[in-house]
């Protein structure tokens, strides 16, 4: 995954998830070896065939088939709900709180917390849905394999005449010496409570509840931690994790209990089949695209731009209440050129007499080079993308560089992939980084290549079939491949126009573009309210130099 830059001045809650140790997609990834094989866990209850005993076990708070009626006029839900629409997963936050939603490897977190959080309202709560490649792992495991990972995380000692540490918990954890977590309840007050096949109205299964209390430092208060797991699919999870410390977790509590009430999964055949319906709908798409129809489209795009050269250039701005270019704030821009060629012209400085079979295949090219400045840093990128004809092969070259703007501490990163016919190889080197290569796996139909991912707008309007389309691709910033999904439709107020909603992840929000009825890109309005739109190239360096910002 190529790195990216991120914003600073996150709010004091976040810190908590910090002060966590490991987190769940490392349990995950550890689906079949340590908690991921059918490890026949015992019930709660069973006796450890360790030796050390809990000092008293806490009582077991009743399940909760409904929301408490003493927390109902406690906690205030918002009038407007968020989904989570990879699992269907529909939840009404508190009020006066904010909702963040990141992307980590693909994979989406949801972030609440207090609007004005201050040392009298410290909590964070995240959402996440991840998968596992063991679609025989339970969510009891999930959750047991998290206390067990906190327990030994944090280094507490259990029984005093042995002195048995959390390390030693977890590798006697991982041998089967001990069978279940439930024994840990009550070592020193360490965890408050295990729920199992806990009820809730709106989920498919029962789900898996813990809250732990884990030091934080001399004279500190322990901070406090919750997990429910349950299990929506085979192969997929939703865990709702709850961060705060002592003096709050009872109102913490308060507010994550009746979140998980109100909150409500889909039925996950019903978004199967609309899935699978958006991927045939795209597969139909390709497979009615001839090669004398791609060669009239990049005909069509170059016939579009200065001179007939195929480069198009784009400004990514944020707009001013004034509607002024110069009072706009400017954020990037980008060239984009397409065209017909051969797999050599990758080559930084290609060479045609040079080229070698390989280097002769016949195919389409994407060139994108881009310029983002963003919290006073330089961002530079340098795509080449190519895939044969017959779009049986593919391959890229991504260069990406990040300074300050001073031009110093300047890093660099490459990124290499290459595709034959399932198989995919992608390998990413750059500062600091000894190099990481990975093996992408096309599991399904319905994958396209980067190439046709950038001409996808164009291939869509010139189909002119308004509907709901779903494409898998690989991408950078996720470093795998993901779903993508393309609405296009015309608006009724707008007849001149093709409107795409694209979202690149099936949890990221959308992104709006507005193209003419020929598919040249107007404008496109990105979740964050800034907007690529086409400049010319003289244009935009006069702007750019009219505002002070780096050109060099």
């Amino acid at each position: 995954m190529l790195p990216s830059a991120s914003r600073s001045g996150r709010r004091r809650a976040v810190a908590l998830a910090s002060l966590a140790a490991p987190p769940l997609a490392a349990i995950l990834a550890l689906a079949g070896t340590a908690f991921g094989q059918a490890r026949g866990l015992a019930p709660a209850g069973t006796q450890p065939t360790a030796p050390a005993q809990p000092a008293a076990k806490p009582q077991e708070e009743p399940r909760f088939g409904a929301i408490r009626p003493e927390l109902q006029p406690v906690v205030e839900l918002a009038d407007q709900p968020v989904r989570l629409d990879s699992v269907a997963l529909t939840f009404f936050p508190p009020t006066d709180c904010t909702v963040q939603t990141t992307s980590v490897a693909g994979v989406a977190t949801i972030e609440i917390m207090p609007r004005d959080s201050t040392a009298d309202s410290t909590w964070l709560l995240t959402i996440k849905a991840p998968r596992t490649g063991n679609d025989k792992l339970t969510a009891a495991q999930i959750a047991d394999g998290a206390l067990v990972d906190l327990i030994a995380a944090n280094g507490l000692v259990f029984d005093a005449e042995r002195g048995l540490k959390g390390p030693q918990i977890k590798d006697m954890w991982q041998k089967n010496e001990i069978t279940s977590v439930g024994n840990f309840l009550g070592y020193q007050g360490l965890v408050q409570s295990r729920h199992r096949d806990v009820e809730f109205p709106g989920f498919p299964t029962k789900a898996e509840q813990f809250f732990v209390s884990l030091p934080s430092g001399a004279k500190q208060e322990p901070l406090m931690r919750g997990l429910t797991v349950v299990k929506v699919g085979p192969d997929r999870f939703i865990t709702f994790e709850l961060f705060t410390t002592r003096p709050f977790f009872e109102q913490a509590k308060d507010i994550y209990t009746v979140l998980l009430h109100a909150a409500k999964v889909g039925d996950p055949a019903a978004l199967a089949e609309e899935r699978a319906n958006a991927v045939n709908a795209g597969l139909a798409l390709f497979e009615k695209l001839t090669a004398e129809e791609m060669k009239q489209l990049l005909a069509d795009l170059a016939s579009k731009t200065k001179n007939g050269s195929g480069e198009r250039w784009e400004r990514r701005y944020k707009p001013a209440p004034s509607r002024n270019p110069m009072d706009a704030t400017e954020l990037g821009y980008r060239r984009m050129k397409v065209w017909s060629g051969k797999r050599g012209e990758l080559k930084a400085n290609p060479v045609p007499a040079r080229f070698n079979n390989v280097e002769m295949q016949d195919g389409y090219l994407v060139t994108l080079d881009a310029r983002l400045v963003e919290d006073n840093q330089i961002i530079d990128s340098r795509g080449r993308f190519f895939v044969t004809t017959d779009r049986v092969e593919e391959a890229w070259t991504i260069s990406l560089s990040v300074q300050g703007l001073d031009h110093k501490n300047r890093k660099t990163y490459t990124e290499t992939g290459a595709r034959n016919g399932k198989d995919m190889n992608v390998n990413v080197a750059g500062a600091g980084n000894p190099g990481v290569a990975a093996l992408p796996i096309i599991e399904t139909a319905g994958y396209i290549s980067r190439v046709d991912s950038y001409l996808l707008p164009q291939i869509l309007i010139r189909s002119k079939l308004a509907g709901d389309y779903g494409f898998y691709v690989f991408q950078s910033d996720a470093g795998n491949i993901r779903l993508r999904r393309d609405v296009l439709s015309e608006p009724s107020d707008r007849p001149d126009m093709w409107e795409i909603e694209t979202r690149i992840g099936e949890d990221a929000k959308p992104q709006i573009s507005m193209y003419t009825r020929e598919g040249v890109l107007i404008s496109s309005v990105l979740p964050d309210k800034s907007v690529w739109e086409p400049i010319e190239q003289d244009a935009l360096v006069r702007l750019w130099r009219n505002k002070g910002m780096p050109m060099d």
